[in-house]
């Protein structure tokens, strides 16, 4: 799920292109390059003695040209963290490490067609990260099925992505499809090399202005392979996402998505086969994030968001080693967006949420039993373009 939902938002950001609705904290300036850097704090508790912290210095380094048809972007980060699971016995689960996580390269073309408007964009994921942080921190870090890895380590790779995109007086229609490869991520285990394979994605967003958005992706998996042998095949997935805002001094946005999964595909031992599995293995994802943007001064933008999230059981039993019981989250933050000048911007965030994981520890008397997060977010992070 994670590999999907992380594919999808590349896309999106593509597509957003295209149509001509990037939103993103740039500093209008015709000046052509960009640094951005900062810090982040992710801290987190459970009532079942499962609790951690996570650092990250981002760098973030673009070049754009004035028109807006060439863009290079560079981003790299420094993480340091500590995942702690105390309840699985005999000492539990401790992983902490501090390394440079995986960097991307990445161009974009755009320019008009005719009556639209293309882009092609073409990223390389660069193996500066560990291969082996994602796996040990995994039983101390928060669940997965609700909050995707934000550390990567994976194998070098390359992603390509274009879309087209034209205009209807206020609407705007535009497309894309690509291909994934920078999800591969060659490991070891037991002795054998497994490449857990790659994505081709397309996608379809209507949108109006700033006032409404409607995006739809579908993904497609190659098989994952253990030892050169195809052994599985992650299901496909369809996005939907959606973006309603209205106002001006104060603007009102609510953003939607749902995520919906079909059947994997799995080995036969005895035909060494892919099959697909007898039930679903993840679950329908839904999250809704209302918010308001509103100013305090000229040069101050305040951003309050709360965001909530569900997670569907997927489709097996509850004693099936494949169950997966879901999980759900509320959350609020406040984020604070300060243009010091024509060329510089600070941009300060603070957040709660609270998490629950569905079925995802056990009793004393071995029963399943939810697992309760408390999450807290501080960020900062400061741009400067000349």
């Amino acid at each position: 799920m994670n590999r999907v939902i992380t594919a999808a938002r590349v896309a999106a950001a593509t597509l957003a292109l295209v149509a001509g609705t990037v939103h993103a904290v740039e500093i209008p300036s015709p000046d052509h390059w960009t640094v951005e850097t900062g810090a982040s704090y992710l801290s987190w508790t459970s009532d079942l003695d499962r609790s951690g912290h996570e650092w990250a210095a981002p760098l973030g380094v673009g070049y754009r040209t004035s028109d807006g048809v060439l863009r290079v972007r560079f981003d790299s980060a420094f993480f340091s963290g500590r995942y702690d699971r105390k309840d699985l016995g005999a000492g539990g689960s401790v992983f902490s490490a501090s390394k440079t996580a995986d960097s991307t390269l990445g161009l974009t073309l755009a320019a008009p067609w005719g009556g639209a408007r293309t882009s092609l964009a073409v990223s390389a994921n660069l193996p500066t990260g560990d291969r082996n942080w994602e796996m040990l921190q995994r039983q101390g870090n928060l669940p997965l099925v609700l909050t995707p890895t934000r550390y990567q380590g994976r194998a070098f790779g390359l992603n390509v992505l274009g879309g087209v995109g034209r205009d209807w007086g206020a609407w705007s229609l535009s497309g894309a499809v690509g291909y994934f490869s920078s999800s591969s991520a060659p490991l070891s285990i037991l002795g054998q090399d497994v490449d857990l394979g790659n994505y081709a994605i397309a996608g379809l967003s209507l949108a109006r202005g700033r006032d409404f958005r409607f995006r739809i992706f579908q993904s497609m998996a190659q098989d994952t392979k253990l030892g050169g042998r195809p052994s599985y095949r992650a299901p496909s997935a369809t996005v939907l996402e959606s973006r309603w805002s209205t106002g001006n001094k104060v603007r009102a946005t609510v953003e939607a998505s749902a995520s919906l999964f079909g059947k994997a595909r799995r080995e036969d031992p005895a035909t060494e086969s892919l099959v697909p599995e007898g039930q679903n293995s993840f679950g329908t994802r839904l999250d809704l994030s209302p918010g308001l943007e509103y100013g305090w001064g000229p040069h101050l933008v305040l951003r309050t968001g709360v965001k909530l999230q569900d997670v569907l059981r997927n489709g097996y039993g509850s004693a099936d080693p494949l169950y997966e019981g879901g999980g759900s989250g509320i959350g609020v933050s406040q984020d604070f967006l300060w243009r010091t000048s024509r060329n510089v911007a600070l941009d300060f965030l603070l957040g709660y949420s609270r998490l629950v994981n569905r079925d995802a520890g056990l009793t004393a008397d071995l029963q399943l039993a939810d697992v309760t997060y408390d999450v807290v977010t501080l960020g900062t992070r400061v741009a400067f373009q000349w």
